[in-house]
């Protein structure tokens, strides 16, 4: 339980504002607080162009992708056995991944919006 109390406040709009934590509560968000701090990943979401099993045409279409969006840095490919898989971009929220994936579609017909873990450097773009 958090209890807070107000004093009055004085003409020159000053007042005493005191609050009361429960030191369950303090222990609990301390270590949410260092947990946060640790947690290198978050979730977030990225926009898929292409998932084949053929290298070449994976690599065309990342080339033709930094060719039409040179803005975008965050380009990745990963191999999961027998599919190649380009990613690109990173963001926070679903919505952000939805304003971007409409323009992105008029290029990448079958581009769609995928949820990952990703470092927090590389969703605040210091990667």
């Amino acid at each position: 339980m958090i209890l807070c109390s107000f004093l009055a406040t004085d003409s020159f709009g000053q007042g005493v504002i005191n609050i009361y934590e429960e030191p369950e509560i303090t222990t609990l968000m301390n270590k949410y607080k260092t947990w946060n701090e640790l947690e290198e990943m978050v979730p977030a979401w990225r926009i898929q162009i292409i998932n084949t099993d053929d290298r070449r045409k994976m690599e065309s279409e990342m080339r033709r992708f930094k060719s039409i969006y040179s803005n975008i840095k965050q380009v990745n490919w990963k191999q999961v056995s027998p599919y190649y898989k380009v990613t690109v971009g990173s963001f926070e929220s679903k919505l952000h991944g939805l304003a971007f994936l409409d323009e992105v579609k008029i290029h990448f017909p079958s581009a769609i919006l995928i949820n990952e873990k990703i470092s927090k450097k590389e969703l605040l773009g210091l990667e």
